[in-house]
């Protein structure tokens, strides 16, 4: 069992480190299997640091913005990827560069570096938001939609062409489920210590291994094309960006292309869709709402687009918004 020691110059609030109480032998394993949120929201609230033990496993659940740059950049060299959790992440995105560590991950990072420079990102700019314009413009006043299944296909068109140069539109629901799937399939092994082997034929495990089945089907054959024609020399998209050779001439398998792609799609699918989701929903609620949309002309002229670049004030009715939509709570 190990101790959880802190830097002691932070501004804590008192006590420091809590010991969350739970049975034997399963800690407070019950409650975060009964009410997960729930429960780390009580942790939160009673310290910046909680440690707990589950089946003799020392845990240890930090708060404070000090604490994660102790974990996550100060000291990151203390802390490795072989747990639980990971293991489950390896499972469907393989041992690219969030998974992966040590020289492999340095190895990976210096051949990606380039593919993220910020000049290469900002190029996306008219993408994402002719993107986003064709989606806005399927929505009318006073409509009730399901706003979270309009945020998943949105992002998920976003990343597959910007990624690969490929519309799924025709076939989002049955990517965007897989996807859905697969992260599914991550949270239930991290949380569940006595998981069957993904190899045993549980419906589960059946469900996960046709999931990724169709999204190895659509990254790899992608892959193929590519290798087949050889990256363009712009760079068009990510998934050129990642096969142009680095300063060393070092270039990746495809294996390792399929490891960083599905690390994209799935970190920048369902996360920043849910984010866009919570976001239209505040708007929904809050009294700054009816004065949005006059002042979005600012960017929108006529039926002309955003600018990528457009930047507003920090609040909503800023001059980005592009429009304010009527999102209706259900229930």
């Amino acid at each position: 069992m190990t101790s959880l020691s802190l830097p002691s110059t932070l501004p804590l609030r008192r006590p420091a480190v809590v010991e969350w109480p739970g049975i034997p032998v399963l800690g407070p394993l019950l409650e975060l299997r009964k009410d997960q949120l729930g429960t780390f929201t009580r942790m939160g609230a009673a310290s910046d640091a909680v440690t707990f033990s589950i089946l003799n496993k020392r845990l240890h659940l930090l708060s404070h913005p000090e604490h994660m740059k102790h974990v996550l950049v100060d000291n990151a060299k203390n802390y490795g990827k072989q747990t639980r959790g990971y293991q489950a992440m390896r499972s469907v995105v393989g041992n690219g560069l969030l998974t992966s560590e040590g020289d492999h991950w340095l190895r990976q990072r210096r051949i990606a570096s380039p593919a993220f420079h910020k000049k290469r990102i900002d190029a996306f700019g008219e993408t994402f938001v002719r993107i986003a314009a064709e989606a806005a413009a399927e929505w009318t006043r006073e409509e009730e939609r399901d706003v979270s299944r309009d945020m998943m296909r949105l992002t998920l068109r976003i990343a597959t062409i910007t990624l690969l140069s490929r519309d799924v539109s025709s076939e989002a629901d049955a990517v965007g489920e897989a996807l859905t799937v697969g992260l599914e399939h991550i949270i239930r092994r991290m949380n569940t210590p006595w998981a069957l082997p993904e190899s045993f034929p549980t419906p589960g495990n059946v469900r996960f291994r046709r999931a990724l089945a169709r999204l190895d089907s659509v990254v790899n054959a992608t892959i193929a094309e590519r290798r087949a024609r050889g990256p363009r020399e712009d760079g068009g998209d990510l998934l050129d960006m990642l096969m142009t050779p680095a300063e060393d001439g070092a270039t990746m398998t495809d294996e390792q292309l399929r490891d960083e792609v599905m690390t994209i799609m799935l970190a920048g699918h369902e996360t920043t869709a849910m984010s866009l989701t919570w976001t239209l929903w505040l708007l929904s609620i809050r009294k700054w709402k009816r004065g949005c949309a006059p002042r979005s002309r600012k960017c929108w002229a006529g039926d002309s687009r955003p600018s990528p670049t457009c930047r507003g004030s920090s609040t909503p009715t800023a001059s980005c918004t592009s429009r304010c939509a009527s999102i209706r709570r259900r229930g």
